[in-house]
């Protein structure tokens, strides 16, 4: 599956990151979970979503990043 961050709506890209992230990290697939993550945090922080960018902050700790 490729998730393109360049796309018109850079958001919807990083929130899908955020939970597909999260489902990786409940299978216990931890270095693809810790890709997606730090992906939806990059889009977080780009946006200006402190929020969510703190949210993936806390899962990406999670998964020892």
């Amino acid at each position: 599956m490729r998730i393109d961050k360049e796309t018109e709506n850079g958001k919807k890209a990083g929130m899908i990151c955020m939970g597909f992230g999260f489902a990786l990290m409940q299978m216990g697939r931890i270095d693809k979970a810790r890709v997606l993550l730090q992906r939806a945090k990059e889009s977080a922080d780009a946006d200006g979503n402190r929020q969510a960018a703190l949210f993936a902050d806390r899962l990406l700790s999670q998964v020892g990043a």
